[in-house]
């Protein structure tokens, strides 16, 4: 795997990993592979980096079924920011929906502030749907995106911007949080 810095992420889940009483060196590997995991573009190298996840942990002691079980649940959340084209052919059919998928990513976005300690978060839709994928181009699901951006407003939210029809790429709420 390429060496990278580890992200903020990457050190909150390393501790977060010992303070659960999980031994440095295991808390090492599983935060820096996880990270790295993450960072997966292709189903090809998603399988490369997943089979050296498990080889790594598997060497600082996990056993293998605890090394699969951790590998596959990364994995899990990794498939939610690779293209949805990709998602059918990594994981044998796309069983979510296209608005579940929206929706999945803007948890991940809200869950991201709130552990930076933000009071809001400003979602644009362009950013939501193009961390999706497919977006822009041809395939675009933009009217989903915008629908399932309005369906997550609270009383408390604020639309920041709008294309005059309502649903476009120029969409950009204010969410209040926590969630």
């Amino acid at each position: 795997m390429t060496q990278a810095t580890p992200s903020m992420e990457t050190n909150e889940f390393y501790r977060d990993l010992t303070q659960a009483g999980m031994s440095a060196r295991k808390a090492e590997v599983v935060a820096k592979y996880s990270d790295e995991l993450g960072r997966a573009k292709t189903p090809a190298k998603l399988r490369v980096m997943t089979r050296e996840y498990v080889e790594a942990m598997t060497q600082a002691g996990f056993t293998e079924r605890q090394a699969k079980l951790i590998a596959e649940m990364r994995a899990e959340t990794v498939r939610h920011f690779i293209k949805p084209t990709w998602l059918h052919a990594l994981f044998g059919g796309n069983k979510m929906t296209t608005s579940a998928i929206f929706h999945s990513q803007l948890q991940s976005e809200f869950s991201r502030a709130e552990k930076q300690g933000k009071s809001h978060v400003d979602i644009n839709s362009g950013d939501l749907h193009g961390a999706v994928g497919d977006y822009p181009g041809k395939n675009h699901r933009m009217p989903v995106c915008c629908e399932v951006m309005y369906n997550e407003m609270k009383t408390s939210d604020e639309v920041i911007a709008a294309p005059p029809k309502g649903k476009g790429a120029s969409l950009t709420i204010r969410y209040k949080l926590p969630r």
